[in-house]
């Protein structure tokens, strides 16, 4: 028979672990404060970190400091809350995000989600607040937004989905002022960046919601560069119609070659298998892109390939 020593004391509790780091980091907020006060910058980084050791159990001390302390705490706060993984935080980042009375503040929120789902559903408040900025805020605001709920599976409400199309369409008639810019070491031209985070977005939502929408637009379509970005987003989006238009993108050796290589994405996600001869031939072009030693074309078809013969691992990468 096994005979247990009696340690005189009652048995520890998960509960009872919670309490301390929850104290740990309401602490490291404090020395956070006085630090960012002494303009302590290394003190500040420190701090931070402690507070992200802390995890899930420093969200309410967070979420309390959020709600009452000046900007640049909250900015702070929000680094440190993007440091912590789960439901938890990425709710939290949600929330800010749409009520943080400082844009910058709002936005680092928005952008601190990034890949992370948001896996409870939106308020009818939430998803009036997104379509809002999809309709009425800046560019990247919109796009951002549209690729954040199409990630985590909320494009799937038809009023947002067409305004995420109306608003794509709209860029892509008058781009916005970030694609007018000098590229920046990217493969591609700042206006194919822009353009992809659409892309993305589409790619995300569901075909039966979000073809029909950019099959009306591109049937209203009087211009050659919107038909060919709708064209682009009905292959991204999975609509095998758009497939032989895809092709002809692709094919013009006159047409800009970022707009090309996005067409070829397009066709590689909507044409898959039979895609890859045509993904094999240009994983060898050499045409010059906005950075001589990364041609797009090039770069895209061995994206794709990879991608076409590795399927699991895109899910691990965008299901973070």
């Amino acid at each position: 028979m096994e005979i247990q020593a009696s340690t005189g004391l009652a048995p520890f509790s998960a509960d009872q672990a919670t309490v301390p780091k929850q104290a740990a980091a309401s602490a490291a907020i404090e020395r956070l404060r006085a630090a960012l006060k002494n303009g302590q910058e290394v003190q500040v980084r420190y701090h931070i970190e402690e507070i992200q050791k802390q995890g899930d159990e420093a969200i309410p001390s967070i979420r309390s400091a959020l709600e009452k302390e000046e900007s640049h705490l909250r900015a702070n706060l929000i680094l440190a809350l993007s440091g912590i993984s789960g439901d938890s935080a990425t709710h939290l980042l949600l929330e800010r995000s749409l009520i943080d009375a400082d844009p910058e503040v709002a936005r680092m929120a928005r952008n601190s989600i990034g890949h992370r789902k948001i896996r409870r559903p939106l308020t009818p408040a939430e998803k009036d607040k997104i379509e809002h900025v999809i309709q009425s805020g800046t560019s990247r605001d919109a796009r951002s937004w549209a690729f954040i709920i199409a990630h985590s599976g909320f494009l799937d409400s038809e009023r947002i989905a067409s305004a995420a199309v109306t608003r794509f369409v709209q860029d892509a008639r008058e781009p916005p002022p970030e694609a007018k810019v000098l590229p920046n070491g990217s493969y591609i031209s700042r206006e194919a960046m822009v353009f992809n985070e659409y892309l993305r977005a589409f790619f995300f939502t569901d075909s039966k919601i979000i073809i029909p929408s950019l099959r009306e637009e591109l049937v209203r379509a009087t211009d050659t560069k919107t038909s060919k970005w709708l064209t682009i987003a009905l292959g991204m989006a999975g609509d095998d119609t758009a497939e032989e238009g895809l092709r002809q993108i692709i094919q013009n050796t006159t047409e800009d070659v970022s707009t090309r290589a996005e067409a070829l994405r397009a066709y590689a996600r909507v044409a898959k298998e039979k895609a890859i001869p045509m993904l094999e031939t240009f994983s060898q072009d050499k045409t010059p892109g906005p950075d001589p030693l990364h041609p797009p074309l090039a770069i895209v078809a061995s994206d794709e390939l990879y991608w076409l013969r590795h399927p699991d691992r895109r899910v691990k990468i965008w299901d973070k």
